[in-house]
């Protein structure tokens, strides 16, 4: 205790300290007065004044820390100061009172603050008026042509009543047998003016075991049905009418007449040979003109049912019959 008493006694005998006007001056210039307004003046040209230093955790650790109460962080390098409830960092100074507004010029714009948060976005303002259209581009590159449609022409609509010699058939004539479920016989036939069909009529020559029929009619390529129908059960023989469960457009063209039995159904259906000097025709479709159904051949199908789509090329040439004798109607 002695010894901290004796180096406080050198340290005040090496500087001038003067209490004057309620105050107390402590400085290295022999007779200097303290400020009046201040309770302590330090007065030096060759030193400063050297405030507590401390690191973040050390200044956090201060127990209740007066209002005012300032030190000098070290981990952030600035001087803070405690504002009654938590630690600010003094950054440029401790704003005072606004002062009266001085008379003078304007002096130059302060540095420009820390951004403000994003306000509450405002309503929507009303819609402006249309720009002007723009011009119009350049036509695209045509695309390539697609494939042609099955037929095309007009359709006709009036009734062909069945020849004379269907009634009476000629010498020569003879039958298709329709007896194996698994073997589909396959017509070319040639539509010369486009008819809505609906009836079939063909001419049944024997039954031996009666039953249904299944009639098809394919695309020349034999990629699209156009005709899926199982007839009527039938067990006499004589000219039969099949009216279609819905009608069917035929255009002028190409087609597949296609007959397959149903079941274990045995019927013989009156056809023309290729050398026939009676009736020239098979069948006849449209206004009247008849178009010849050619015989074309066989393929496989599963019992009593017609594929989506069958090869041509792949057909069973067998028999010498010209087709069916058989009619489409309206």
């Amino acid at each position: 205790m002695k010894k901290v008493f004796v180096l406080f006694l050198l340290a005040v005998v090496s500087l001038n300290v003067n209490a004057q006007n309620g105050g107390v001056s402590i400085s290295n210039i022999s007779g200097t007065t303290p400020d009046s307004s201040a309770i302590l003046d330090l007065v030096a040209t060759d030193k400063g004044l050297l405030i507590p230093r401390m690191n973040n955790s050390q200044m956090l650790a201060i127990l209740s820390p007066a209002l005012g109460l300032i030190i000098y962080n070290t981990d952030f390098n600035q001087y803070w100061y405690f504002d009654g409830i938590i630690w600010t960092a003094i950054q440029n100074g401790i704003q005072g009172p606004t002062g009266p507004t001085g008379i003078g010029l304007i002096g130059p714009t302060g540095l420009q603050g820390p951004t403000g948060g994003q306000g509450i976005q405002g309503i929507t303002g009303l819609t402006g008026q249309q720009g002007i259209q723009g011009i119009t581009g350049a036509q695209g590159i045509q695309g390539i042509t697609g494939s042609t449609g099955i037929g095309g022409g007009t359709i006709n609509t009036s009734m062909i009543p069945f020849p004379a010699s269907m009634y009476n058939p000629i010498n020569n004539i003879n039958s298709i047998s329709c007896s194996v479920n698994t073997v589909a016989k396959a017509y070319k036939i040639v539509v010369t003016s486009g008819i809505i069909v609906n009836n079939i009529v063909f001419d049944i020559s024997t039954v031996t075991i009666g039953g249904a029929l299944k009639f098809g009619i394919y695309s020349e390529d034999g990629q699209t049905k156009i005709l899926d129908e199982t007839t009527a059960s039938y067990s006499t023989v004589g000219i039969q009418t099949e009216t279609l469960s819905s009608s069917v457009n035929l255009f002028a063209g190409q087609y597949y007449f296609v007959i397959v039995p149903v079941g274990t159904t045995n019927i013989n259906i009156y056809a023309y040979t290729l050398t026939d000097p009676g009736y020239p025709f098979g069948a006849l479709f449209g206004s009247g003109t008849a178009g010849k159904a050619d015989f074309y051949g066989e393929f496989v199908v599963t019992a009593g049912i017609l594929p989506a789509t069958f090869d041509p090329t792949v057909l069973t040439i067998t028999g010498s019959f010209a087709g069916p004798l058989l009619r489409f109607d309206n």
